[in-house]
């Protein structure tokens, strides 16, 4: 059974729609979406074995900062296949 409807607000003092707006982070170790390994140094060399060692918890901490300069409370849907389901587990 459904509860009874409750009191109407006018159109006029209801508060604005959610609109909801992706939130496209990328992965540090995906070529050509951001910087990773294969990625030039500042001297033209790559990055290569010295690139900096990032774990799955390293990324969620990335995007919870994200989160928190965008003002995202919550996500409305978290999705991803291999590395973006490990990050979406995390």
């Amino acid at each position: 059974m459904r509860a009874p409807p409750g009191p109407r607000t006018p159109l006029s003092r209801a508060p604005p729609p959610i609109r909801p707006r992706p939130a496209l982070p990328g992965t540090a170790r995906v070529p050509r979406r951001s910087t990773g390994p294969a990625s030039l140094r500042p001297d033209g060399r790559r990055w290569a074995g010295s690139f900096p060692r990032l774990t799955q918890r390293d990324q969620v901490l990335a995007e919870a900062g994200l989160a928190d300069a965008l003002g995202i409370e919550r996500w409305a849907l978290v999705a991803g296949g291999s590395l973006g389901g490990m990050r979406a587990l995390e």
